[in-house]
């Protein structure tokens, strides 16, 4: 029997700026995924690189796949750490 259930997670982060994070997790792993909001990330292609990467993947790895990112990414409008802090929301809920 799969358990299925799509959460979501918005944050306003200070200056206006918005990210939003909505997975679909099934029995403990990432169906889907989709980073959004109103801020830049330079190389522009690393978010979708990002998605990609974490489909199909355990919810208890998300976390470590994305610290690999850490030093690869530069975000306008936010900071990696209010990524992280949504995708921790997302494996706690």
């Amino acid at each position: 029997m799969s358990e299925c259930r799509v959460v979501s997670k918005t944050r306003k982060i200070i200056g206006g700026k918005m990210i939003r994070v909505e997975a679909e997790v099934c029995n403990g792993f990432l169906k889907n995924i989709v980073i959004s909001g109103d801020f830049f990330a330079h190389p522009e292609h690393i978010i979708d690189e990002i998605e990609e990467e974490l489909k199909g993947r355990s919810i208890r790895e998300v976390l470590d796949i994305v610290e690999g990112y850490r030093d690869r990414v530069v975000f306008t409008g936010l900071s990696f750490d209010d990524l992280v802090l949504l995708l921790r929301e997302i494996i706690e809920s």
